[in-house]
């Protein structure tokens, strides 16, 4: 069983810090709590001090985040559509498949949900998939006219893959 220390504000964070017993260390972990120092022995009571971080001061404005929202919808019901007409196993459909699921991830990112659990492997996939969509977006946005608006939905489109690369990112770094 693990004992409340304290609730802390810092720099816009909040953070509750537990002492695990040895036992329940993975459950904490999966709860998202990170060891914060090494097994400790007190009164003969062994146990891992834990910090887990409740919220974060946001590096996205709330009109970044709804931009990048708006165009991460726009992609994914693209993606989707082009996904239905495509024939199953190829290449072509699971590109377009990996582009949805991995905007779904990041719009819940974006969302703040905390109902989905992110596994690693989709985490990885879909900053895979981001970034490779990323990559595309950018290699064309140079054929469109500065103004038009293939170009303003490509630069819309370039600044949402960004954002929703970056919150995977920080999401992979707190697993």
């Amino acid at each position: 069983m693990a004992v409340l220390n304290d609730k802390e504000v810092m720099d816009g964070q909040v953070a509750i810090t537990v002492n695990s017993s040895p036992y329940a260390v993975e459950a904490y972990r999966r709860l998202g709590f990170v060891n914060t120092d090494t097994e400790q022995l007190t009164n003969g009571i062994r146990y891992y001090s834990m910090t887990h971080t409740l919220k974060e001061k946001s590096v996205f404005t709330a009109d970044e985040l709804a931009e990048a929202r708006r165009a991460l919808l726009s992609l994914r019901n693209k993606n989707d559509k082009a996904a239905g007409k495509l024939k199953e196993d190829t290449w072509q459909n699971r590109l377009t498949t990996a582009v949805v699921k991995a905007a779904d991830v990041a719009l819940g990112l974006i969302g703040g949900s905390d109902s989905v659990l992110l596994e690693k492997s989709s985490l990885d996939e879909s900053h895979a998939a981001l970034t490779d969509a990323l990559r595309r977006a950018e290699s064309v946005i140079g054929k469109f006219t500065v103004g038009t608006s293939y170009h303003t939905l490509q630069k819309n489109r370039i600044a949402a893959l960004k954002v929703a690369l970056a919150l995977i990112e920080k999401e992979q770094s707190q697993q």
